[in-house]
């Protein structure tokens, strides 16, 4: 199994692999019918069901707002019946020039302050690869007199605010200083057969940033300390150049404790324990990330690289659209632990999307898989046909 994610890995990288914890939604690339209607197989909890399903979408001036209406059938043997939700608020949100607006849904590639504490979180990466409305958060900002004010809520207890301001000029450029807060109630999920388990946590975090030049070359700083726990900070560059290239270079400084980017993308689908998976004494390391978009965004590969004494971490990402008739994306990440005898997780997701020119119909092809520390894991996954109800007649 290492042997065969290392070449996907290396793959990736060959591809001219985003900044950030790398993850890639399949969402961002399919277009938006008004209304979609299917029918899928699923495997939750390693109980097969059909999912039949309505799935409308709405805009106006700005407001946005998605449903699934679901009914799933038990197939064969199976008399089980999960929580899964009939009715999902898949999204609603509203956006007014990036200075004011809200998002509830799924929440995903959340990143406050400059990623040494929250990198890209996703509050629907637990449990199957069904959306719930377990799943779901809400995201709001404003800016007043140059100040961006952020709130975040997930209905799994997961909460944050972080403020943004300038505070004065260097060389005709603005000095940023932020600062953010993050509580989570911990997390005891047992939907996958796999329990997942994670103890109350509370966090801090401050952070300066400066344009050298606007977005190719940001410079940063950020100190970051999960209370009774660890602390860190990180230093670094970051910038997007020729409009197609990402890049992110960092060091940082651990303590004993601590957990680099503890809130990130497999934060809902990995246990950790403090004790055994933070670091188990200081340590420093760099942290890598490179990614390219070419063809008019049609095409892109992201990967990113940290490492920390004999400790390796990566995350990796690609997408592609309108390819051979498919959509795709697949996202795999190595998640932090600080034991380097204890450090085989890893969290694979792909999802394709296969158009029918000509056809009412098109397919999905849903999966994850979520490794364990001892070699094991959960696996969910969907097959299905999504009709289009306006090419019927």
């Amino acid at each position: 199994m290492k042997k065969v994610f290392s070449w996907i890995l290396l793959m990736f990288l060959l591809a001219s692999s985003a900044q950030a914890a790398v993850y890639y939604d399949i969402d961002d690339l399919l277009r938006k019918d008004s209304v979609a209607m299917g029918i899928s197989y699923a495997e939750i909890n390693s109980h097969p069901y059909s999912r039949i399903y309505i799935s409308p979408d709405f805009e106006l001036s700005g407001f946005e707002l998605g449903l699934d209406i679901n009914a799933y059938i038990p197939l064969g043997d199976n008399k089980t019946k999960e929580s899964i939700n009939s009715v999902v608020l898949r999204h609603i949100g509203y956006n007014y020039k990036d200075k004011y607006g809200f998002r509830w849904g799924r929440l995903s590639n959340i990143t406050l302050g400059q990623g040494l504490l929250v990198d890209a979180f996703d509050s629907g990466a637990g449990g199957s690869s069904e959306f719930t409305n377990k799943k779901a958060g809400l995201l709001a900002y404003a800016t007043f007199y140059d100040t961006k004010l952020t709130i975040m809520n997930t209905n799994e207890k997961v909460q944050a605010a972080r403020i943004e301001r300038p505070i004065t000029d260097l060389a005709g450029k603005p000095l940023f200083v932020g600062a953010t807060y993050i509580k989570d109630d911990g997390i005891n999920d047992d939907t996958t057969g796999t329990t997942i388990f994670r103890d109350a946590s509370e966090a801090y975090a401050l952070d300066l940033s400066y344009p050298i030049k606007e977005k190719a070359a940001i410079l940063y700083t950020e100190y970051a300390e999960i209370i009774d726990q660890g602390s860190g900070i990180s230093t670094g560059v970051r910038g997007h150049v020729l409009k197609i290239l990402d890049y992110r270079a960092e060091f940082r400084s651990l303590n004993k404790g601590f957990s680099p980017s503890y809130f990130n993308s497999a934060y809902q689908s990995t246990s950790f324990a403090f004790p055994e998976d933070a670091l188990q004494e200081d340590t420093s390391g760099f942290l890598a990330s490179t990614g390219v978009e070419v063809l008019g965004g049609r095409a892109r590969a992201a990967a990113q690289y940290e490492t920390y004494s004999d400790i390796n971490l990566f995350s990796a990402a690609f997408s592609w659209k309108q390819f051979l008739r498919t959509t795709g994306v697949l996202n795999i990440t190595k998640p932090f632990s600080g034991n380097s005898t204890n450090d085989d997780r890893l969290v694979a997701v792909a999802d394709i999307f296969t158009t029918t020119p000509g056809k009412p119909y098109d397919f999905m092809i849903r999966y994850k898989r979520v490794y364990e520390h001892d070699g094991s894991y959960e696996q969910s996954y969907s097959v299905g046909v999504q009709i289009k109800p306006f090419n019927l007649f």
